[in-house]
């Protein structure tokens, strides 16, 4: 069965992670009741820049993400990054810095959010992996 996400291509729903497809636990239970409520709330907080997302912004701006009812306004408000030491500026600036020394589209983003690592079995982080390591591979030779 394919999963249809606005603004992304359907996706199979094997690929979805365990938290939205295992129906009876009570992560899915979670997940769905957070949605529900989200899509009934003033406005919707997202770790993000338009730049970064534009499509899913849209998306969810447009309302293809709740199709019975108003959605909220969207407010991107990120990138949000984390510091424990008076250095934190000079990483952000580092990291920026070296993303815009690099070719276009030679950058590949993965984002999994907080939980993201334990959302995902042993065999899919190394099918990620993989993957990455054959992207990798295929962009030296070329």
């Amino acid at each position: 069965m394919l999963v249809d996400i606005p603004s992304l291509p359907s996706i199979p729903a094997s690929d979805m992670s365990k938290a939205t497809s295992g129906r009876s636990s009570i992560v899915y239970e979670y997940f769905v009741d957070s949605a529900t409520h989200m899509a009934k709330s003033n406005g919707l907080l997202v770790n993000t820049f338009e730049l970064l997302e534009r499509k899913a912004i849209k998306a969810l701006s447009d309302g293809l993400c709740v199709p019975d009812g108003p959605t909220p306004p969207i407010f991107c408000i990120g990138p949000l990054i984390s510091s424990s030491n008076q250095d934190g500026d000079d990483h952000l600036h580092e990291c920026l810095n070296w993303l815009n020394s690099q070719p276009s589209q030679s950058v590949v983003f993965l984002c999994f959010g907080s939980m993201g690592l334990e959302l995902f079995s042993a065999k899919q982080l190394r099918e990620m992996a993989v993957g990455l390591e054959n992207t990798l591979s295929r962009i030296a030779t070329s």
